[in-house]
């Protein structure tokens, strides 16, 4: 019998794969033969393999010219369509990776594959609280009009592919959780026979019982990490061991504290000769390994440095500014692969773009200049969702704009959008909020009754309504988005100027917030990150104080 090509055997194995197996596959072995095999019965639909036709319900040989049949190749470029996706299905972007950070509060803001530096997490080609909407193809794909998940997995139980008559199979649950099933939370689990396993889901709102109530705000009381000047907080696992390290920044230089998967280890690895002011931590050069991107205090450039996988920076390439800087991102415009670098000023009101370059380097800046005020945050998402990246900004007194990408690299601008109502803040973000494909914005506003603004996206832009959530103590100084109640729906948390409060606002997934929750008194400070430090699930909190005391807030479900 002729030898299959490697993509046409695949598909077939798939086909047959439950051949002699009571219940399972297409249909049963005929004695010693297996379906389609030359003298064998045919598969259903009178398959056989390559070379074979099906004769009175027996595969025989074909008498054929040479070369392949038309059906041949068919199947053939169907296999390898098959197998493409089932290497992209799982975590995937739309290309248009994304990462941002405003004033080192550590926010980030869209998609990115270095999900280690993101606050959304990206499954299944679609983030959650993100900026990206996509999509993968799980347990096979469509050849010649026919869905072939059956095919390719879901049929048997343990193939870790939930099938239609699996409730679950290992990790893949199906989408299903303990809320679906009519618990108040805790974790879904699957048994080795493809059903839910409820053992762990839960009733109690009670913390500390280790299961998570979508809702539910649980923290343990402050600790202490030590004592650092710190003008920024990060955080990003520098040295690879799976654990979430803390990054402080400031007159001192950077320090790292290292996590174990429970807290920060201090005393921290500091290298005073690099940046005091980290303020995006990204794979730039793309070799596998995070690198940190900021500036050094009272110097107009920006500064970038190389990490090797292994917890060490060193410095890299230096790209004057010629002002102080405010903001930074990066963002890839014209989709070649490579960030591109935002950079927005104290004082003046330009943005520069730096297009990226192969290996992580950025070319001249592109100046543009139509904002009426110095810009606090910037960041870039497909604000038009027109399939180009875009940038947004917010300037000091919270008129928003929009530098609309062509795809190629270039920004116009579109001076027609209205204000957030929020200024001099040092923290905004942009997101899904409520699950529809328009980017929303939020803020902090500092002035006044401080407050947190919420407006949502539409087709035209931003619509009108402006949600506002005051913030308690003195207006709020510094920010950060994460999940701070268990249920996977984007929260945001804002630390006011005095220090005496820090409250979490919870997403509820239309577009809304509820009012802030004083969450743990004693953690305000000046600067605030969030990251899941003792790896439960839920985001850990993290301040850094006037006094030079930084501190931790452990969620503790």
């Amino acid at each position: 019998m002729r030898t299959l090509p490697f993509v046409y055997s695949a598909l077939l194995g798939g086909l047959f794969s439950g051949c002699g197996d009571s219940g399972a596959g297409s249909g049963t072995s005929d004695g010693a033969c297996m379906l389609g095999h030359e003298g064998c019965a045919c598969a259903d639909g009178g398959q056989c393999l390559a070379g074979l036709i099906c004769v009175a319900d027996r595969c025989e040989p074909q008498e054929t010219t040479e070369g392949p049949t038309e059906s041949d190749t068919e199947v053939a470029t169907a296999g390898s369509q098959s197998g493409s996706a089932s290497a992209s299905s799982g975590k995937t972007t739309t290309g248009d990776e994304t990462a941002t950070a405003t004033s080192g509060t550590g926010a980030s803001v869209g998609t990115s594959t270095d999900t280690s530096t993101e606050t959304g997490t990206t499954e299944g080609g679609t983030t959650k609280g993100g900026t990206t909407e996509g999509g993968t193809t799980e347990g096979g794909t469509t050849a010649g009009g026919t869905d072939t998940e059956g095919t390719t997995g879901g049929l048997i139980c343990g193939d870790g592919i939930g099938g239609a008559d699996e409730e679950c199979d290992g990790a893949d649950l199906k989408e299903g959780s303990c809320v679906d099933l009519g618990f108040k939370g805790g974790k879904l689990g699957c048994t080795d026979e493809c059903g839910y396993d409820t053992g762990e889901c839960t009733n109690s709102e009670a913390c500390g019982d280790g299961l998570i109530v979508p809702g539910v705000l649980c923290y343990k009381p402050v600790q202490s990490l030590g004592s650092r000047s710190a003008a920024m907080l990060n955080r990003g696992d520098l040295n690879e061991d799976g654990h979430l390290d803390l990054l402080v920044s400031g007159g001192g230089g950077l320090a790292i504290y290292f996590g174990d998967g429970n807290v920060p280890l201090g005393p921290p690895v500091v290298f005073p000769d690099l940046l005091h002011n980290v303020r995006l931590v990204v794979d730039v050069d793309k070799d596998g390994h995070l690198d940190v991107i900021g500036e050094h205090l009272g110097h107009k450039d920006a500064h970038v440095s190389l990490g090797d996988g292994q917890g060490g920076l060193v410095a890299g390439p230096v790209y004057d500014t010629f002002d102080d800087v405010r903001s930074m991102a990066v963002g890839d415009l014209n989709a070649d692969g490579w960030y591109d670098l935002g950079v927005a000023f104290q004082t003046t009101t330009k943005i520069t773009i730096r297009l990226g370059k192969p290996g992580g380097a950025f070319g001249p800046a592109v100046s543009y200049d139509k904002a009426p005020l110095a810009i606090d945050n910037l960041g870039f998402a497909d604000m038009d969702v027109d399939g180009s990246v875009d940038v947004w900004a917010l300037t000091q007194q919270g008129d928003y704009l929009l530098y609309p990408g062509d795809g190629s690299g270039s920004l116009a601008f579109d001076g027609t959008q209205g204000p957030l109502a929020s200024s001099n803040s040092d923290f905004a973000a942009v997101g899904h909020f409520n699950d529809d494909i328009y980017p929303d914005i939020a803020g902090l506003r500092n002035t006044g009754a401080g407050s947190l603004q919420v407006r949502l996206g539409g087709m035209g832009g931003l619509v009108e309504m402006i949600y506002s959530y005051p913030i308690d103590g003195s207006y709020p100084r510094s920010g950060v988005e994460g999940n701070f109640d268990g249920n996977e729906i984007l929260d945001i948390a804002g630390l006011s100027w005095d220090g005496t409060a820090l409250d979490v606002f919870r997403g509820d997934g239309t577009g809304l917030f509820y009012d802030g929750v004083d969450l743990a008194p004693g953690l305000g400070g000046r600067r605030l990150t969030a990251g899941d430090f003792n790896e439960d699930g839920v985001d850990d909190l993290v301040t850094a104080h006037s006094n030079n005391s930084i501190k931790i807030a452990l969620s503790h479900p």
